[in-house]
């Protein structure tokens, strides 16, 4: 047996330095236009390997947006001041109080939009000018927030009759119809986004088949997460491979799962086309996008366990518990047993009694529990606070 090695000393140990983060300068945009200006920042940002494609565009947008309205005022990055953003501030709130008082009319923009633009305005001037969230310093902007949409959530009856819809929908080809079925039983067991399917880093090397795991190789907040799969999933996995492996498109392992029939992928918006076709064939009456199954099932989970739930979602406990932890009013009158004294009143005597002298017969219950439960039976109120009359156990 080889001795152990011995235990390096603290004090020869050298902490590795950390090299500084690089930050921009602003009084290199001085002159830029917003268009310039926008795509020396994206470029900037382009070595982040955390960002999706569709994050990257909305920056993109907002501060493009942003800068053409300092623009008005004849201002860039390198000129803005303290001032101007409090008067952008006011600003946006102005728009916020338009669509509040007119919201028929469309004036103005919403809450949750202004909230958006803040976001991501005030993320993109910290990573690239290192701007810290202080009040009063920078272009940090303030008194915005965002309020989670609240959606009509599918059931698992529901979202079969997605499924049973789709042999009457007509597709270009059967390889289409073949993918939304794969891509309908994905989502709806591993809660993924459309943007953690839909992609070519997710290959069928990713499935782990004896676990029956997915392996997500592309999150929104994460690099990595594994989301458990359902039995019904592995055979539709299972099906959808055999499928595409008689393509021209196969590349083994190495093959995205969500391939299209000309070998790329189908876009967000045909998936969206398609499950609104669904519903609507099956007659389910609620909205839905990808998100929407989401949602759904993230909170179908947490009904019965959140910490489960928010673990297969891949998210933080804040952002579950803020936008997908939500039970609706439906929810309350479903689980109306477990109000306070519910379960008493919610059974007859005859019916709490029989239930008491089946746990008797089964050892759950002695004789003398089994009496006590008998008389709090027959004193107790029912449902309509009266007491009936309970005929004897024996």
């Amino acid at each position: 047996m080889a001795p152990p090695k011995p235990r390096p000393s603290f004090g020869e140990f050298i902490a590795p330095e950390t090299p500084p983060q690089r930050f921009l300068d602003r009084a290199d945009f001085a002159g830029k236009s917003p268009e310039e200006a926008v795509a020396c920042l994206m470029e900037f940002e382009s070595d982040r390997k955390d960002l999706e494609a569709v994050t990257r565009n909305q920056k993109r947008m907002v501060v493009r947006m942003v800068l053409r309205d300092l623009r008005e005022r004849g201002k860039d990055l390198s000129s803005v001041k303290e001032a101007d953003v409090r008067a952008y501030r006011a600003f946006l709130l102005h728009l916020v109080e338009l669509r509040k008082a007119d919201p028929e009319e469309k004036a103005g923009i919403s809450q949750d939009y202004a909230a958006h633009i803040v976001s991501q305005w005030n993320s993109l001037m910290r990573a690239v000018f290192g701007d810290q969230s202080r009040p009063g310093e920078g272009l940090i902007m303030r008194n915005f927030t965002q309020s989670p949409k609240k959606v009509q959530r599918y059931s698992d009856d529901e979202m079969l009759r997605l499924i049973a819809a789709l042999p009457h929908k007509r597709f270009q080809n059967q390889h289409y119809r073949e993918l939304v079925h794969t891509y309908l039983e994905l989502a709806w067991c591993s809660c993924g986004r459309i943007g953690s399917l839909n992609t070519e880093i997710l290959t069928w090397e990713h499935v782990d088949w004896d676990r029956k795991v997915l392996s997500f190789k592309h999150m929104k907040n994460v690099d990595e997460h594994d989301a458990v799969l359902t039995d019904r999933c592995i055979e539709r996995l299972r099906a959808w491979q055999g499928f595409v492996s008689q393509t021209p498109h196969w590349r083994g392992r190495a093959t995205p799962i969500l391939i299209g029939p000309r070998g790329d992928l189908v876009t967000a918006q045909f998936i969206n086309r398609t499950l609104k076709a669904l519903a609507a064939m099956a007659g389910v009456r609620k909205p839905i996008t990808s998100h929407v199954l989401r949602k759904s099932g993230g909170t179908m989970m947490a009904r019965q366990n959140p910490k489960l739930a928010q673990e297969q979602l891949g998210v933080t406990w804040k952002i579950f518990n803020l936008h997908y932890n939500q039970p609706m009013l439906e929810d309350r009158l479903e689980r109306r047993d477990i109000l306070p004294g519910a379960t008493a009143s919610s059974q007859t005597p005859v019916e709490r009694i029989g239930q008491a002298y089946l746990k008797f017969q089964r050892g759950l219950v002695t004789r003398a529990e089994l009496d006590e439960l008998v008389q709090r039976a027959t004193i107790e109120p029912t449902r309509n606070g009266r007491v009936d009359e309970s005929p004897s156990y024996v």
